[in-house]
């Protein structure tokens, strides 16, 4: 048993691969060795050694706690752009099913190992803004394109922000991130030598209908003064204030 105080505080990012549960066994096998070996070629060119990771992989993906002395510029700079272009060179020609696209989040915070995998909040947050609908659409948005990346606030905010070592900021563009606690998650994308910022962001998805009973609707009622008092008032969009905003009002005079 591992005890719980060998606290590491690291770099770390999650890849997996864009519709790989749609290719047949065959292009399956063939994605994952093309996968490990566009990793490890990349991580050579940025300088970095897969062999020092702690990974966890799962078919279609892989989890990487990086050394202590990784360089988040070589991570989201020469590694990211060498896995894309190694991407599009072996997508270029082949079939639509047999490329191999990935999404990739990069993020850092406390983990610990225990006996049966990450224990660690950073490593479940790198995880759910890998598989996030931003990071999805973004590469689908982009045919041709073999990785689209996405950088939590801090990483953004600390290397992308200061556009180390040829790292252009423009390319990137802030996204909330949903999370399942329904606290929204501020990141960053950018989809490798491409400019995501020409193309329109997706409209947001809708909230799912609620389930069991509803609230009655509204109801007007006359007070004995002759003025009238409309019940609750919700409303949104240009009732509102700026884009996507909400406003509620709560009867007259009344606010709870």
């Amino acid at each position: 048993m591992r005890p719980l105080d060998t606290m590491m505080r690291r770099l770390m990012f999650s890849a997996d691969m864009q519709t790989y549960s749609a290719k047949d066994h065959v292009a399956q096998y063939e994605a994952q060795q093309q996968f490990s070996h566009a990793l490890t070629e990349a991580a050579t060119e940025a300088g970095l050694s897969d062999a020092d990771w702690i990974s966890q992989s799962s078919g279609d993906g892989r989890l990487a706690i990086l050394p202590a002395d990784t360089s988040e510029t070589a991570v989201v700079g020469t590694f990211a752009h060498h896995l894309d272009n190694s991407l599009r060179a072996y997508n270029r020609h082949r079939a639509e099913a047999a490329k191999v696209r990935i999404r990739m989040a990069v993020h850092e915070g406390v983990v610990h190992v225990g006996d049966n995998g990450f224990v660690s909040q950073a490593v479940n947050t790198v995880s759910h803004l890998c598989d996030s609908r931003a990071l999805r659409d973004a590469l689908s948005a982009f045919p041709d394109a073999g990785l689209a990346l996405l950088v939590s606030e801090r990483i953004y905010h600390d290397v992308i922000a200061h556009q180390y070592q040829g790292i252009r900021r423009d390319r990137f563009r802030e996204v909330r991130v949903p999370t399942k606690h329904g606290v929204a998650m501020n990141a960053w994308i950018c989809v490798l030598n491409e400019d995501i910022n020409q193309v329109e962001p997706p409209e947001p998805t809708a909230d799912p209908e609620p389930s069991g009973p509803q609230a009655p609707p509204p109801t007007a009622v006359t007070p004995k003064d002759g003025t009238w008092n409309f019940g609750d008032i919700h409303a949104t969009g240009a009732t509102a204030f700026g884009p996507n905003a909400s406003a509620h009002q709560y009867g007259a005079g009344h606010d709870r």
